[in-house]
């Protein structure tokens, strides 16, 4: 088996490689936060990403007060989902927890590493380092890599846990020397990594990579006496890098993970002609996107075609790897789990599939492969120059185009509509408190759309109640979930129960309410997910409505929801001293 030897010529190529990595990991970086700047100006915030910004604010608000370093590893420690992108902020400075780009930084570190180990895989199967240079910059090539709303400009965590996910299932693929474990122990150490950037994926990696660690495993076996010891050593090893990593967050974090996912598991197993049409369709047309099949179905039968007569012979392990590798996570996600209408989920198909169509088999040096050699070299390097063009030109018509710069008017309204509630919002807001302002709405968590705008525009603060829930599921699960502090209200996802408790918790802990008037108009369909939730808020409106002593009308905003949306203050709580004790009488500036 031919592996990486330490020579002088070697070195020299991971040099290349590593600085290859860093260049592509700090171009779209920039590339990144330019998209975000054009997009945010024109378009407005959309749910995943204002939650998530939502979230990264939310450190501000934790304790230790004034302890930033202490803010966010309490926040990260209390994360069951994906502490290690909050984590991150520590390592940049404060601006950025407010910034649209600052989770960037993280999601670059994510991408390196996933680059990196691409490019190792590529070049150590291919033994072309030009190769493994161009192949890696096909990734770039993806529709969705661009988008600001799902892929890596987004604030979504699941394109950097797909990118260390990757970086895991690529780690294998390196041909390091026999008896050489580090490959095994670094790859499930990104996974435990990916773990902790989003908790679901060492369930995908127990049904996608581990079952890789053992074919790999076989084949040592095979070829050495030793047998059961290269059989068992690659899965010790892999389990102690997935353990040393993610073990304990792993174990700490699944009894809420499962209760979340049982009760708002509202996805999964669904009809597998419904997967198909969605999530299926979704991976060829929106992950990949016609140009990355294009270019990938054209590399791969070149690819094919010079070494197909210099692969290595009786290669059985190997095929049978790279063909779980690029079809196990689809069937796992489309057939198995059967998730409807996910296109984040995609994300984790794509390094297997971009992996064997890159490099479907590993190659052998031969004394007579010089002219095979030298053929897949020119090829190698003319693919170096084209794919970086076509990842510019790419780049440049999607950032130019009319659908990412020119909003439908509906869209449009909808930004300004936003714009507008926070400014009302802020009109009511001290220039200091002793606490921060809680707000909350009865449709589609409208408060994350608010709070960031508050904060960037208005120079305030706002804490979500995330009271009003979004869907008859999530109202459910209020009852189930751990609640440390002890205070949240147990909601139960039965309709009388939960008109009772409703009311006295927004009077209980909101400062601002945003109620939509009419809830029953089809413009609002899309806000409210279920007949249950609507009519929660059609019982929200009446009630605040008649509560003249707790409730006051402070603003009425223009929606493009097909009514007016009505901003409430609680005079309750700031007179009881919930906040505004700096003396500030209510009236509009």
């Amino acid at each position: 088996m031919i592996h990486i030897v330490m020579s002088k010529k070697n070195i020299t190529g991971i040099l290349i490689a590593a600085s290859w990595c860093v260049i592509l990991t700090l171009s779209i970086f920039f590339l990144a936060r330019y998209v975000n700047e054009v997009f945010y100006e024109r378009w407005p915030l959309v749910g995943d990403t204002a939650s998530y910004w939502l979230r990264d604010l939310s450190i501000l608000d934790a304790s230790p007060s004034g302890n930033r370093l202490g803010q966010i590893l309490n926040s990260a420690m209390s994360n069951p989902r994906d502490p290690l992108r909050t984590l991150a902020y520590a390592f940049v400075g404060s601006s950025q927890i407010l910034s649209i780009n600052g989770h960037l930084y993280f999601s670059t570190f994510c991408a390196f590493l996933f680059f990196l180990s691409m490019t190792f895989a590529i070049w150590t199967r291919t033994l072309s380092i030009w190769y493994s240079l161009a192949a890696t910059g096909v990734a770039l090539l993806c529709w969705n890599f661009w988008d600001p709303v799902y892929g890596f400009p987004s604030k979504l965590p699941d394109m950097p846990a797909s990118l260390l996910f990757g970086s895991s299932l690529a780690m294998l693929f390196v041909r390091q020397a026999r008896g050489d474990y580090l490959k095994f122990f670094a790859s499930g150490a990104l996974l435990g990594l990916a773990t902790l950037s989003r908790y679901h994926v060492w369930m995908y990696g127990s049904l996608i990579i581990a079952p890789i660690v053992t074919i790999l495993a076989v084949e040592k076996a095979r070829a050495s006496p030793l047998r059961l010891k290269n059989f068992v050593l690659p899965h010790c090893a892999f389990i102690f890098g997935l353990a040393l990593t993610g073990g304990y967050f792993i174990v700490t974090s699944l009894y809420f993970v499962l209760k979340f996912y049982t009760a708002a598991g509202y996805g999964l197993n669904q009809t597998l002609v419904a997967a198909l049409s969605t999530t299926g369709r979704k991976l060829v047309v929106y992950s990949f996107g016609v140009p990355a099949v294009l270019v990938l179905l054209l590399i791969s039968s070149v690819h094919f075609s010079i070494l197909w007569r210099n692969r290595q012979p009786r290669d059985i392990a190997d095929h049978v790897a790279v063909a779980w590798a690029a079809l196990a996570c689809p069937f796992v996600i489309i057939v198995f789990l059967r998730v409807e209408d996910d296109v984040s989920q995609t994300f984790y198909m794509v390094p297997g599939l971009l992996l064997a169509l890159l490099t479907p088999f590993r190659v052998r040096l031969t004394s007579g492969g010089s002219i095979i050699q030298s053929m897949f070299s020119t090829f190698s390097l003319s693919t170096l120059v084209i794919v970086p063009m076509a990842v510019c030109f790419n780049f440049y018509v999607r950032i130019n185009s009319e659908e990412f710069l020119y909003p439908r008017p509906q869209i449009q309204r909808i930004a300004l509509f936003n714009k507008d509630i926070a400014d009302t919002v802020a009109k009511f807001l001290p220039a200091s408190s002793a606490e921060v302002p809680v707000i909350d709405s009865n449709i589609d968590y409208y408060a994350r759309y608010i709070i960031p705008l508050v904060q960037l525009h208005n120079g305030h603060r706002l804490r979500f109640a995330n009271i009003f829930q979004i869907r008859q599921s999530q109202w459910e699960l209020k009852s189930k979930l751990p609640n440390p502090n002890g205070d949240a209200t147990k909601f139960t996802g039965v309709l009388e129960t939960d008109k009772e408790l409703i009311m006295p918790a927004l009077v209980r802990d909101v400062d601002f309410l945003v109620l939509l008037k009419d809830v029953d108009s089809p413009a609002a369909a899309d806000l409210l997910k279920d007949d249950y939730t609507r009519e929660m808020a059609r019982f929200v409106d009446a009630e605040v409505e008649g509560d003249k002593e707790s409730w006051v009308l402070r603003g009425v905003v223009g929606s493009p929801y097909g009514s007016d949306a009505l901003v409430y203050e609680n005079v309750t709580r700031h007179a009881q001293g919930a906040w505004r004790k700096d003396g500030f009488d209510g009236a509009a500036n």
